[in-house]
């Protein structure tokens, strides 16, 4: 990979997948990627299908917060038929309608193209994808050398994330064998 290259940010981020529906009158469960979902000011309109690039328009009326998980209320959506048409299809937002996630705060996805270097200042390359396993978030850097190295988003390896100027510094001694 050459330092040349550049990559943006997702149209459409995933925020969540509908599970099943809930009683008679349309209401669906379901299960958010993270907190965004809750932190949209309602109505609002999202996207709801199989994939990023095969999704329509739909109005997210309302959410319940209940034990089990999100309940949402769609426009349109009135009845267990209707329901069971959107059950199982991911909820989207286009990634310049996504709430401002806080001082301090960023989404996965911003962390792809940021380059990574060490608090010693050595280039290590740029982040190419990010991994949630079920123990730690890691992100993939491609290297210079055409190779990738997988580094975890913990405390023992990351300096800091440099939003604005898109860069992650991570501790040499934590790299060090990689460099």
């Amino acid at each position: 990979m050459s330092g040349n290259e550049s990559f943006s940010a997702p149209r459409r981020v995933a925020v969540g997948v509908i599970r099943k529906m809930i009683g008679l009158e349309g209401a669906c469960a379901v299960s958010p990627f993270g907190s965004t979902l809750e932190r949209l000011s309602l109505p609002a309109t999202i996207l709801v299908g199989s994939s990023e690039s095969d999704c329509r328009q739909i109005i997210l009326e309302k959410i319940e917060l209940r034990v089990k998980g999100p309940v949402c209320f769609f426009s349109g959506i009135t009845s267990v038929e209707s329901a069971a048409q959107i059950s199982g299809l991911f909820l989207f937002i286009d990634s310049d309608s996504l709430p401002d996630p806080g001082e301090g705060s960023l989404y996965q996805f911003e962390l792809i193209g940021m380059k990574v270097e060490t608090d010693r200042g050595d280039e290590i390359g740029m982040v190419v994808a990010v991994h949630n396993f079920p123990t730690i978030d890691s992100v993939e850097v491609g290297r210079s050398t055409g190779e990738t190295v997988m580094l975890p988003l913990s405390v023992e390896a990351l300096v800091a994330i440099d939003r604005q100027n898109k860069r992650l510094t991570v501790r040499h001694s934590f790299v060090e064998e990689l460099l």
